[in-house]
Order: C-alpha cells, then structure tokens, then sequence
C-alpha cells in the first residue's frame, strides 16, 4: 500500500532516499544522531523558561519532524474520525517507533555520548471537525473514533475534541483564535469552549 511509504525518505545529509542499512549506520552514526539532535540541543536551552513548548510539525516524517520527535517527551496527533484521515495511523505510529530504534542504533555505534536522545511517546489522537447532527455525534464519526481507540489501546484517543462548525473556519481565515472573532457563527464556537477544554486534558495528561 502507498500508505506504507509514509517516512520512507528519513534520511539527512549523510543518508538519503531510504531508511539507513545497519552498516551505514554503523559508519556514519555520529552523523546520523548530529542531524536530529540539533533541535534538542536549540530547546534545551530555553525550556526552563517555560511550563511547556510546543512544536508545530509538517505531516510528514523527515529530518525536521525528526527532530521535533527527539526534543519532544510526547506526540499528538490531530485526525478528521474518517477513513482517508485515519487509516494510516498505525503505520505512522509503526514508522516513529522505527525512528526510535535507529536512534537507539547509531547510540551503540556513536564514539560521543548522546544518553538524552530517544523519541517521543504517542501522546494521544484529537479528533477535529467532529460531524454532529442535533446534539449527538453522527454514527459513522462516532463508529471511527471507537475504531481508533481500540486500534490504538486505550487511553489513545482525547476524550475533548472540536466539531465541524463554521465558525472556525471564519477565524481560521481571520488569522484570530476563535474567542477573538465576532462573527455570530464564531461567537457560537466560542461558546462551545472545545479548544480550552482540549487545552485543559493537555494539561491533566501531561502534567
């Protein structure tokens, strides 16, 4: 499935095109743990400034979101509760774990020490643009969710979640969180409080 190639290119400057053999990696590890551990290195720096930080990622699994995977304790991720946007979860969860037994690896080949490097732990799925009809989620987007959280285990999936409404598209395209839009279908999003009640499950699950 194409779907299998997903982070297929991991490579850097030293390795490019596909995942690297265990002889390549054993040649040029110091390379190989350099090129994603700039990242850390950059927040360590100013972490103690702050409760948390947070790294915005491309969807994708090269040298950058590679990087981000090694300065981070955890990872989240956001999905649509339908086929298209779900069903390469497990392969990507799969392809961060290979990340993470490379690194572990070039470690055991490296002549420095790097003892802080190691990759993220799946923190959890949001689930955005949730359809509802009425007050209750629609079946196919409920069904999805459940299929997700038993794929996953338990505890995968946030319990908050946004649903599909309007009203963040509008902010969306405004560039302004959705509390600070006064359109009427923003002001009921608004209402709603689904970020800050995301916000505050972040906090409860990674205190």
């Amino acid at each position: 499935m194409i779907f299998d190639l997903i982070g297929e290119d991991l490579g850097g400057a030293t390795f490019t095109g596909t995942m690297p053999s265990l002889d390549a990696l054993r040649k040029n590890s110091d390379a190989f743990l350099r090129e994603r551990n700039f990242l850390r290195q950059i927040i360590s720096e100013i972490e103690d400034k702050y409760d948390y930080v947070l790294i915005d990622c491309p969807p994708n699994l090269y040298l950058m979101t590679q990087n981000a995977l090694i300065a981070s304790q955890y990872y989240i991720i956001t999905a649509i509760p339908d086929h298209l946007s779900t069903i390469g979860l497990r392969i990507l969860n799969q392809k961060v774990e290979k990340i993470g037994n490379l690194i572990g690896s070039a470690k055991t080949f490296a002549s420095g020490t790097k003892s802080g490097m190691s990759i993220a732990k799946l923190g959890g799925i949001i689930f955005v643009k949730v359809r509802i009809g009425g007050s209750m989620l629609t079946t196919t987007h409920y069904e999805k969710m459940q299929q997700v959280q038993e794929m996953l285990g338990e505890k995968s999936c946030f319990d908050e979640h946004t649903t599909e409404l309007i009203g963040y598209s509008e902010a969306a395209e405004a560039s302004v969180p959705i509390w600070a839009h006064d359109s009427p279908n923003a002001k009921r999003a608004a209402r709603k409080n689904e970020y800050q009640n995301i916000a505050q499950e972040v906090l409860r699950r990674f205190k």
